[in-house]
């Protein structure tokens, strides 16, 4: 192994940036979590308690700006869609209670 140089295996350094996506990345995933515990009916003091967050204020506080960083980031389109499928949803199951 004449003029290769032999590397030591170092530990992988993150750049700051990779580190600040990784850190928005888990907070997304964290306030993902708590939302769908959230939508199947479990209390905030318990999500917070499930996800990490420090209490159920803070957990619904991270929910709720997860839910309009989701908002913005949506097309038009994609919202003026998604409006219509609740709406049609809320049509339906209103339909069945006065049938």
């Amino acid at each position: 192994m004449g003029s290769a140089a032999v590397r030591t295996a170092e530990p992988v350094r993150l750049r700051p940036a990779q580190r600040t996506d990784d850190i928005k990345v888990h907070a997304q995933d964290r306030a993902y979590t708590a939302h769908q515990l959230q939508l199947g009916g479990v209390d905030w003091t318990e999500i917070a308690q499930r996800t990490g967050y420090l209490d159920g204020r803070i957990a619904s506080m991270a929910v709720t700006a997860w839910l309009q960083k989701i908002a913005v980031e949506q097309a038009p389109g994609q919202r003026r869609t998604a409006l219509q499928l609740e709406l049609d949803r809320l049509d339906r199951m209103q339909a069945a209670f006065w049938i």
